[in-house]
């Protein structure tokens, strides 16, 4: 789909074996017989990536159906940050719509409950889930002591309307009771130390 959308391989800036750190959360869905492999591998490398498919297949398989698949998930956070210095992009993009070769265009506005789905309760009834014993006065404890509200890796302030962000903006206060939306980061981390 890389080299259709944007005409790009998708071994330019990864090398072959990192590919298949990525998959969707059932292996049988991305086997390497149905995918178009490059005709760049071997026939050695092929068996092996083969031979590597069937144990995760066999492994993937054999997981009680009531236990949690996001206990196998390994989470991959990838971070964008914009610079002048083409040298030190790994990818080039544009806000302009002039394109060339070596740049895609790329403008993608994402919305606060995107990137922090979870409101407290729900981040709560994850951790109760996966944490039967745990407490929600410890829960309470803990985000206190590590700033997990201040701290825009696992929480931000849920703004109810434009006009209340824009007042914090100004005043650089937030407003008394406001809400927090937090990610799944926040859940994990939380996990860790209950």
């Amino acid at each position: 789909m890389l080299n259709l959308w944007f005409e790009r391989e998708i071994d330019e800036k990864v090398t072959g074996s990192m590919i298949f750190l990525i998959s969707s959360i059932d292996p049988n869905s991305s086997s390497i017989d149905k995918a178009l492999l490059s005709k760049r591998i071997t026939v050695e490398v092929a068996d092996s990536l083969k031979n590597w498919e069937l144990k995760v297949i066999d492994r993937f398989n054999r997981i009680p159906a009531e236990n949690d698949i996001m206990s196998f998930v390994i989470p991959i956070d990838i971070n964008v940050s914009i610079t002048k210095d083409q040298d030190k992009a790994h990818i080039l993009a544009s806000l302009s719509q002039e394109t060339n070769e070596e740049c895609l265009i790329a403008l993608k506005y994402q919305r606060p409950i995107d990137k922090y789905p979870f409101s407290f309760n729900q981040m709560w009834a994850e951790i109760k889930k996966r944490k039967p014993d745990a407490r929600q006065n410890d829960v309470y404890k803990i985000m206190d002591e590590f700033n997990i509200r201040s701290n825009p890796e696992y929480s931000t302030p849920n703004f109810l309307t434009k006009a209340s962000e824009d007042k914090n903006k100004k005043k650089g206060k937030l407003p008394k009771g406001i809400t927090y939306i937090y990610n799944r980061k926040a859940i994990e981390y939380l996990l860790t130390k209950l």
